[in-house]
């Protein structure tokens, strides 16, 4: 990397700290000038391909899943907590390293996350994404909500 100041090639790094799960910070030094500068790293967005319940394909799309959280949040949880739940899910399936991922596979790692920051969220969230269609539905699972305690 170039100093910015001097334009030489002499840059080392003195300081590293994750910012968030998909951004890096670095704090950098010229060894040359001695200009100190910062310069913050992010990790590309998923390359990753859904494939959906109807059969279709298609690409991962991150703001899907904020608009899903965000919808059954609605009012209990903040935009910064929704995101790191979002962080973490891309983390998660980043890790299972396939090219495509099944939209229920997706919705199972929201869900689980979702519900370790908010019952009601994740009630929300689930009744949705398993399609609930009837009381019992609901009631089936606060039961497990509540045998987990």
């Amino acid at each position: 990397m170039l100093c910015p100041k001097c334009k030489l090639d002499t840059v080392s790094v003195i300081d590293k700290r994750n910012v968030d799960a998909r951004t890096i910070r670095r704090r950098r030094k010229c060894d040359k000038c001695l200009y100190r500068f910062s310069t913050l790293e992010n990790i590309e967005p998923l390359k990753v391909m859904v494939s959906k319940t109807n059969g279709s394909v298609e690409d991962y799309d991150r703001q899907k899943v904020v608009r899903g959280i965000m919808i059954a949040a609605k009012d209990r949880i903040d935009s910064e907590k929704i995101e790191d739940i979002a962080d973490g899910a891309e983390v998660q399936i980043e890790k299972i390293g396939d090219n495509i991922i099944t939209s229920k596979m997706i919705g199972n790692i929201v869900a689980r996350l979702l519900r370790q920051k908010d019952e009601v969220a994740y009630l929300r969230f689930v009744s949705v994404y398993k399609n609930f269609s009837s009381l019992s539905s609901f009631k089936k699972e606060l039961e497990k909500i509540e045998k987990n305690k």
